[in-house]
């Protein structure tokens, strides 16, 4: 429709309405959107990175629940969508986005017991954890199946509560107590040798 005729306060008035209408549109997720991250260019991808992120942390939950186990033919939209997501919230410029995601991300960690959905997600947490999934994580760590995978996500993170964790694996035992004592020594973790030689007895 033409402003023309609209003159001064009406005019803007009528312009701020119409454009606050497309903004809105243009932001709110719409149905199929991880399979336009699977499936769209760069530039779409990121539009819908930046949707997913507006729209909170329901939209990142609603990835995660959509996780499927590998062979699965619903698999590639979510997991690929999992991935953009995660790396979105690693960038530097990230702000509150990196917390968002690990929050959503730690509770579909509590929600599933399948180990292939645990590796899933914690792959994505080993790209942008938080302290706040540490807990998660480290729940982890007393499974064969994922042991490996959540020492892993809990080395990416350069915070002490990730060292108190794999420590407290090790006192408590772990399948993954090897790779915890080369985490902890790769971090110059002040415990990791005190550890390692205790191990070295007991062997």
């Amino acid at each position: 429709m033409s402003l023309h005729r609209f003159r001064g306060p009406v005019a803007a008035a009528f312009a701020a309405i119409v454009s606050a209408g497309n903004a809105l549109a243009g932001d709110a997720l719409t149905p199929g959107w991880m399979d336009r991250i699977a499936t769209g260019r760069w530039t779409q991808v990121r539009a819908e990175v930046d949707r997913a992120f507006a729209a909170g942390e329901p939209a990142v939950s609603e990835v995660v629940r959509a996780i499927r186990p590998p062979g699965d033919p619903a698999e590639a939209a979510p997991r690929m969508a999992l991935h953009a997501l995660a790396l979105a919230a690693a960038a530097p410029d990230a702000g509150p986005r990196r917390a968002l995601f690990a929050r959503a991300v730690a509770g579909g960690l509590a929600a599933t017991d399948d180990p292939e959905i645990h590796r899933i997600l914690l792959g994505a947490l080993q790209i942008s954890g938080t302290t706040d999934a540490v807990p998660a994580i480290a729940a982890c760590l007393a499974d064969p199946a994922v042991a490996s995978a959540a020492c892993a996500a809990l080395e990416s993170l350069s915070d002490p509560a990730a060292d108190a964790a794999m420590i407290a694996a090790l006192r408590t035992g772990s399948p993954a107590t090897v790779g915890l004592l080369f985490a902890l020594g790769r971090r110059r973790a002040a415990a990791a040798a005190d550890l390692a030689l205790a191990r070295a007895r007991d062997a």
